[in-house]
């Protein structure tokens, strides 16, 4: 990433401060490593995220079974540049971007860029069924794990006093879509959670009774 830095020193020095502009979309592993691969006296730097945290994704699975909290794999943007010099942090939605303008609308305005780095992620996909997400949510973000976990936990209480065997097995069945590094540690955290934590929270639940299935997307 470090030769990215001679060309940053010919641009167009329209900033304020006389640096070049350069403006990162997306708070995530990539955008944040862009920011910190650019010395802060080689351009005035914008980092727009939609959220104020950044977030270690990979444990996500982990939020989602109740392992850890929210706090645990989120940290505050602007926490960690401290107190760097030409960078601005910017809680907003990017809702266009005009390369010939060189000028990225968002929802409080716009930044004008010399640089523009797009790293704004991806969205989980429902093969042209949209209509999917609301019996299955995706995991992506924070919200996302914690939707996961309250519909987990909830369906374990229903299960708890349900006297209907059929619909205690249902409330206790869990099916994984995708059989990635995502989808494997999530059917493997789910177990764990009914045999050996959640056991000793219930009383009329088998332990051993909850489902966990795991679907690939692709056949191999």
């Amino acid at each position: 990433m470090h030769r990215f830095l001679p060309t940053l020193q010919v641009m167009n020095r329209n900033a304020g401060n006389g640096l070049p502009r350069v403006v990162v979309v997306g708070g995530g592993f990539a955008g944040v490593h862009v920011v910190m691969s650019i010395p802060p006296d080689e351009a005035q730097i914008t980092l727009i995220d939609r959220q104020n945290h950044h977030l270690f994704q990979p444990l996500l699975y982990q939020v989602a079974t109740a392992a850890l909290s929210a706090v645990d794999i989120a940290q505050p943007i602007r926490a960690i540049f401290g107190d760097r010099p030409n960078l601005d942090v910017l809680m907003a939605e990017v809702t266009d971007i005009d390369p010939a303008a060189k000028r990225v609308t968002h929802s409080r305005g716009h930044a004008d860029y010399d640089y523009l780095v797009v790293a704004a992620g991806s969205v989980t996909s429902y093969y042209a069924n949209p209509h999917w997400e609301a019996q299955a949510p995706g995991l992506k973000s924070l919200d996302d794990a914690l939707r996961i976990r309250r519909r987990i936990l909830t369906a374990f209480e229903q299960a708890e006093t349900e006297p209907d065997p059929q619909r205690k097995a249902e409330l206790m069945t869990m099916v994984i879509v995708g059989a990635g590094p995502t989808g494997v540690e999530l059917a493997g955290s789910l177990a764990d959670l009914s045999r050996r934590v959640l056991r000793k929270d219930f009383d009329h639940i088998d332990p051993a009774a909850p489902r966990v299935t795991s679907r690939p997307t692709t056949p191999y």
